[in-house]
């Protein structure tokens, strides 16, 4: 089914890598201490997408990987960059390296006036923190030559991070090809020139991974032994310490399980570290004052344990962000991941708005990538019944109306197309091909009720910062008897096709999720429009409806797919996946 997608900006190179020179000479500026690091970190991020974004561009302009002279400018400056980042690092964020260069212009004759960069999803979801490949790499500043290659998308600022800990020189970057479990590596002439083979020089590879099959990596490899590389010469730095998954061959595990391996987990950089000033208890501590018990892992459903076994609401365990209950202050609080890059910084004031109108918990501040804010302990997740309560619907429009006036999206999500294209996709899957002309019928339906068909809701569309997930059980209810929206700050970036839509989508969501009739359904949109002061346009809200059932299903179809390890899970899936799999039939009349 179709659910996942990459969040990508269109950006303007020159204009962008200028943006990134005075966010990077702020954070230079900046007094000593992790607030600094962070900001050096996430310009180094920002720096290392726009690098991949040139490097593809180059790339599909010659035909294969060749790096011209945007890319070249870049890769050094980042290489420069990491440096820096690993020097904050290593001193516990008081030193920097050696004095900073003049910000070097972008030549612009390689490079198209318009790229595509996509958001590193290890920063954005997986805690994975480019430090930890400076550390890893360190070992290898003793081997010979060190030379670092780095697999985009998000190899690119790995690769510089783990050159700078090897002290190696500037890294190449490829691009894999191919099928999705045979990838393959094509460098052009100017990658041997900047990475020449020599059978006695260590070479690194570096990625986030390894995913289903590993192949990304064992592309590159295999292209190293090609040039004459010695097996016992290549290293493998990924980002955590298991195996690939099913979809690699037994020849693929072989070889994995027999490679040298550099790796430093989250847990060993922030959790175990030996530097106090490294550890993630330290950061909060910053941020809510000395901790008073010990920082409780709570991810991946963990959090459900303080509820009676038969109350559990399904998870997809494997996305939830990394969590952390503490109590400071005399309060409990959780830290969660929100992501290492400016989108991930963002969270914190979208966090404090929402609170501040009452609508979600309280949040005390950011640290290095993660939001820490009030845990309400006491509070007890919404029935799917509690949820019909009229009250209840009056304080849902009330919070759509709040985002909608509140949060105005910087670029718009999946189209309306897309969207259409999604609901078709995952309608088939779950109803076989006949839900094709069930759904033709039903889009047609919803543009002629338009008077001027698809274009006409187009214009209807004015994306906002949605919160793209109403299910009840992300509504608590405190002692205080006003139920509160948790989690309810960056599903509009998460890693799917979705992101920031029109409020009719989270108007729509409502629907579906409480199971609203007709007559419920308008009042709500009616209401989203008057706490929110702009048109929700009823006939997008119908065109949505079964779109959001739609990624739903396939949103809970995967994630009972993934649990199979887990049969207690899947018992909670189950139910879920044929929920929303009756609701699209109901709307698609299937």
């Amino acid at each position: 089914m179709l659910v996942y997608g990459d969040v990508v900006r269109r950006v303007e190179p020159a204009a962008e890598w200028a943006a990134v020179g005075r966010s990077w000479a702020r954070a230079l500026r900046s007094q000593p201490g992790l607030a600094r690091h962070s900001a050096l970190v996430q310009a180094f991020i920002a720096a290392a997408e726009l690098a991949q974004g040139v490097a593809d561009a180059e790339a599909e302009a010659s035909g294969f990987d060749q790096p011209g002279p945007a890319t070249a400018v870049i890769m050094d400056r980042l290489r420069a960059m990491a440096d820096q980042v690993l020097a904050s690092w290593r001193s516990g964020f008081g030193l920097l390296s050696a004095a900073e260069e003049a910000w070097p212009a972008l030549p612009s004759e390689s490079v198209p006036p318009e790229i595509a960069c996509k958001r590193g999803e290890g920063y954005a979801y997986y805690a994975l923190y480019p430090e930890a490949y400076g550390i890893a790499a360190e070992p290898l500043s003793g081997e010979i030559e060190p030379r670092v290659i780095g697999l985009r998308s998000i190899g690119t600022g790995l690769a510089a991070m783990a050159a700078a800990g090897a002290g190696a020189p500037t890294p190449l970057t490829l691009r894999p090809q191919g099928h999705p479990f045979g990838r393959v590596v094509a460098p052009g002439p100017a990658c041997r020139e900047r990475l020449p083979v020599d059978a006695d020089a260590t070479y690194a590879i570096v990625d986030e991974g390894p995913g289903l099959s590993g192949s990304s990596f064992a592309g590159a490899a295999r292209w190293l032994e090609e040039q004459g590389v010695p097996r016992a010469r290549i290293r493998i730095l990924p980002s955590h310490p298991g195996e690939p998954g099913p979809q690699a061959p037994e020849e693929r595990r072989a070889w994995w399980r027999e490679a040298p391996k550099h790796l430093v987990t989250f847990e060993d950089l922030a959790l175990r570290a030996p530097r106090e000033e490294h550890r993630l208890c330290r950061w909060v501590e910053d941020v809510v004052g000395p901790l008073e018990t010990p920082m409780e892992d709570i991810s991946g459903g963990r959090w459900r344990e303080a509820l009676p076994p038969g109350e559990w609401p399904a998870v997809n365990a494997w996305q939830e962000r990394l969590k952390y209950r503490f109590r400071a202050r005399g309060q409990t609080w959780m830290a969660k991941f929100s992501g290492l890059d400016a989108l991930g910084a963002a969270a914190l004031p979208r966090a404090r708005a929402l609170s501040e109108a009452g609508f979600s918990p309280e949040p005390a501040g950011w640290a290095h990538g993660f939001l820490v804010e009030r845990w309400h302990g006491g509070a007890r997740p919404l029935s799917l019944d509690e949820t019909r309560n009229r009250a209840f619907q009056d304080r849902v429009a009330a919070y759509l109306g709040f985002r909608a006036a509140s949060f105005p999206a910087e670029r718009p999500g999946a189209s309306l197309h897309e969207l259409a294209r999604m609901l078709e996709a995952n309608a088939v899957e779950a109803f076989g091909p006949e839900a094709r002309s069930a759904v033709e019928s039903y889009r047609r339906g919803a543009m002629e009720s338009s008077h001027r068909g698809a274009l006409a809701l187009e214009r209807h569309v004015r994306p906002v910062v949605t919160d793209n997930r109403l299910h009840a059980h992300e509504w608590i209810m405190p002692q205080a008897g006003v139920a509160l929206k948790t989690d309810a700050l960056d599903h509009a970036f998460a890693h799917d096709l979705v992101g920031c839509q029109d409020i009719a989508w989270d108007v729509a969501g409502a629907v579906v999720e409480f199971d609203l009739d007709p007559d419920a359904a308008e009042r709500l949109r009616r209401a989203v429009e008057r706490h929110s002061g702009r048109e929700v346009s009823p006939d997008l809200v119908r065109y949505l409806l079964p779109c959001y059932g739609a990624f739903q299903l396939g949103w809970w179809s995967m994630a009972a797919d993934s649990h199979g390890g887990w049969p207690e899970e899947q018992q909670r899936l189950g139910p879920r996946v044929e929920r929303y799999r009756t609701a699209l039939g109901r709307l698609l009349q299937l």
